[in-house]
Formats: C-alpha cells, sequence, structure tokens
C-alpha cells in the first residue's frame, strides 16, 4: 500500500491510501479535496476512484469502507449507477 498527502480546506493535510500498482498514475496527477470530501484530479475534476478503475466519470464508484481516503483497488467498486440516472 502506497500514501499520499493531498491538501485540503482550511490547509488540512488528508493521507490517501492506493494500491502499490497505482502509485505511478497517481503521483503524475495534481490531487485536490472536493466541496463533498472526495479526492478529484485538479486539472481536470476526475474522481480518483473512476481514474484508478479506468470507469468514465458519469459511473458512481462507492468506497466499500466509506473513506474516501481510501482509494486501494479492494475498497472501490462500481456501483453499476450512473450520475445522470433518474430513480424516479
Amino acid at each position: 500500500m502506497a500514501t499520499f498527502d493531498v491538501v485540503g480546506a482550511r490547509n488540512v493535510i488528508h493521507k490517501v491510501s492506493i494500491d502499490d500498482a497505482d502509485w505511478e498514475l497517481c503521483n503524475a496527477l495534481t490531487w485536490a479535496i472536493d466541496k463533498d470530501g472526495y479526492v478529484r484530479n485538479w486539472t481536470y475534476g476526475y474522481l480518483i476512484g473512476n481514474i484508478i478503475l479506468d470507469l468514465p466519470q458519469v459511473h458512481v464508484v462507492e468506497h466499500i469502507d466509506g473513506n474516501k481516503m481510501n482509494a486501494r483497488r479492494a475498497n472501490l467498486r462500481d456501483t453499476g449507477r450512473r450520475e445522470d440516472d433518474d430513480p424516479f
């Protein structure tokens, strides 16, 4: 397991956990914490879970343990839902 720091609101530093295999991918990008507490790519706004699982951004990726800073593959699950799905 690897970790990297992301600076959030009020300069709070968050430790993000990823698998060693995803280190090069994640280290090549700049990250931020969004208003909902999710880790996003600073440049494009993509969520870390979607990048790691190689999913389009419209897919909803769930952090199984509820910890948004735990982006290890075993903790990420494609819910099969899309952000633009209307349940009604």
